[in-house]
């Protein structure tokens, strides 16, 4: 598999890292390595996306009792890594359970 540069980083660290509400969820596009953060109320909502190349890396739900939960670049990236790793075999389950 080819090498794919992970794009909005810090952007998207510091979506998640700077937000007050309650809850964030982690995109990331296994195709073009584009990554975001989707704001919610709480992780009972999220959006649906129907390209299979998006894949979720990270959901986090602030706590009265810890809501500074921060990520960093670097652990953002190796999350993203690992969601790229598994592409492919996710691509592959999915169709052989089709069949």
């Amino acid at each position: 598999m080819e090498n794919i540069k992970i794009k909005g980083l810090k952007k998207t660290v510091g979506d998640h890292n700077n937000n007050r509400m309650l809850a964030r969820r982690i995109y990331l596009d296994r195709e073009n390595g584009e990554v975001w953060c989707d704001v919610f109320p709480s992780l009972q909502s999220w959006n649906v996306y129907k390209d299979k190349a998006i894949t979720e890396v990270l959901a986090t739900q602030n706590a009265p009792f810890d809501h500074d939960f921060k990520i960093s670049m670097e652990e953002l990236r190796e999350m993203c890594e690992e969601k790229i790793k598994e592409w492919p075999n996710d691509l592959s389950m999915e169709i052989e359970m089709v069949r």
